[in-house]
């Protein structure tokens, strides 16, 4: 019996856990100054630490209520869909402002998304945030570093949420 237990755990280890909308843990609602869900480690802590003191501010000022999630699987969930769904379930941004912003990561689909409220949307386009993804993300993510892209990027879109040009923190025209 102990045999049969041990490889159900090394095979139920084995493969990730795949999250659904309402089983993702909304790390804020515990703590207001964590901004980043990380439950399969894909962010290191030193990642997750920087981004936090990005985003917090953010949030203080009113700019922007921001989330970042990074998973290891939704399944056969898509990405576009699943983000969206995330985002309304969690309510992000201010309700009168509609200022929330959310940084999907899928691992095993190799997807990473943005979600924008009304009231940023202003400010960081679906063109803008494109780039973002193309020139600050996606280079790390492709050799595995999803921290540093993560860094990267985001810290890209909060200095745009905080006024910089955009075609500087992009590498990109605008």
């Amino acid at each position: 019996a102990t045999l049969s237990l041990l490889l159900l755990t090394l095979t139920l280890s084995g493969s990730p856990r795949e999250w659904s909308v309402e089983s993702v843990p909304n790390v804020q609602r515990a703590d207001r100054t964590q901004l980043v869900t990380n439950p399969d480690g894909l962010l290191s802590s030193a990642a997750v630490d920087s981004l936090n003191a990005m985003l917090v501010p953010l949030k203080e000022q009113g700019l922007a209520e921001v989330a970042v999630v990074a998973l290891g699987s939704i399944g056969s969930d898509d990405p576009v869909s699943f983000r969206h769904r995330l985002f309304n379930h969690w309510g992000l941004g201010n309700k009168d402002a509609d200022n929330g912003l959310l940084v999907l990561l899928v691992e095993d689909q190799g997807a990473i998304e943005i979600e924008t409220g009304y009231g940023v949307e202003g400010l960081l386009p679906d063109a803008l945030c494109k780039r973002v993804i193309e020139n600050l993300m996606i280079p790390h993510f492709r050799a595995g570093d999803f921290s540093s892209g993560m860094v990267e990027g985001v810290g890209a879109l909060a200095l745009v949420l905080q006024g910089a040009d955009p075609a500087e923190v992009t590498n990109g025209e605008e």
